[in-house]
């Protein structure tokens, strides 16, 4: 079977999806192939080219930052371009995705490592004191990243005590916010990075109606905008995917009108159903996010692939499955169809 084969499976299979891409098959764009174009010109003018740079600006409006740029190469591309834009080691959380250590190792730099705090058996964001310690301890430290929210939907409620804390230390602050995209469009979300860090890194694709490796990067540090854009360029392609910009614009305009309160009454239903179809208790881990769904599966008796494999026999796919919970994600495209 093909590639493009198995793809047309899955999308036939009708299965609920509780899992990335946040546009879950339903970006309305008719015969995508159709717009798929390399960089032209149409009117004397250079296209898009152009448009880049105002859709850049509409982006940093929506997140809040001064600059911001469209990756497409997901928010692993945008936190190893930040990391090589520091000049020194890094505070990192034992946690922190494999393209920290990755950027790392590419800059050359020392991942100077603190042990998360754990809830409920999940690792929590990086504290305020917990960086204030770090950094009085290693002098060799100039900047900070800080995993907020987790994979798990776990956010610092403090991202302005973060931004202080690191920056009163003379360091600088990198956001991986890969998870919290959607963060921005109302007051029910946590606080997002994207107004208070130096750099912070946000996927589009997967929390809004971006297409895979759609990802943003908020830049709030002026003086170093140009080392930045010569960092994406050495991690970059010089034929960049304009379906991937042309979905990350669109992404932030659709989540501008978005029906919040439309998704929450989608989330409630499933947990309803969920409890109703397992005839359990709340089994539901308290986390920061009401877009994401933790599952303690081992408060059913279950382990978390025993459940996610049961949830796909009801055509239900999630996120991810662990030893002890399974992830869902709802995003504005599983809203109540009215």
């Amino acid at each position: 079977m093909s590639l493009y084969k198995a793809m047309r499976v899955y999308a036939k299979t009708g299965r609920q999806r509780l899992h990335t891409p946040g546009h879950k098959g339903c970006l309305d764009w008719g015969n995508i192939a159709e717009l798929d174009i390399t960089e032209l010109g149409i009117d004397g003018k250079v296209f898009p080219a152009d448009l880049i740079v105002k859709a850049q600006k509409k982006v940093a409006d929506y997140f809040g930052s001064k600059e911001a740029r469209l990756l497409v190469g997901g928010s692993s591309m945008g936190l190893k371009a930040s990391i090589m834009t520091v000049d020194g080691d890094c505070i990192v959380s034992a946690d922190s995705h494999r393209a920290v250590f990755e950027g790392l190792e590419l800059a050359r730099r020392k991942a100077i490592v603190v042990p998360n705090i754990k809830r409920e058996g999940l690792s929590l964001p990086l504290t305020a004191e917990q960086i204030e310690q770090a950094s009085k301890a290693n002098p060799t430290a100039k900047a900070v990243i800080v995993m907020s929210p987790t994979y798990f939907g776990i956010a610092t409620d403090t991202p302005d005590r973060v931004a202080k804390v690191t920056h009163s230390n003379g360091l600088k602050l990198i956001a991986d916010s890969a998870h919290g995209a959607h963060f921005p469009t109302s007051d029910i979300f946590p606080k997002s990075f994207s107004k208070v860090a130096d750099y912070t890194v946000l996927s589009g694709h997967k929390t809004l109606d971006t297409l895979t490796q759609g990802a943003y990067l908020c830049i709030n540090d002026a003086s170093a905008v140009d080392k930045v854009d010569h960092n994406l360029r050495l991690l970059g392609t010089t034929s960049p995917s304009y379906l991937i910009l042309a979905s990350l614009e669109y992404g932030v305009e659709k989540a501008q009108k978005a029906d919040t309160k439309n998704v929450l009454l989608a989330v409630d239903k499933f947990k309803q159903e969920f409890l109703s179809y397992y005839k359990v208790n709340d089994c539901f881990v308290t986390v920061s996010d009401p877009f994401r769904l933790v599952v303690d599966a081992q408060a059913m008796g279950k382990t978390g692939y025993e459940l996610e494999a049961s949830e796909r026999k009801r055509g239900i796919e999630c996120e991810l499955a662990t030893e002890r919970f399974v992830v869902y994600i709802f995003t504005f495209a599983d809203g109540i169809k009215k």
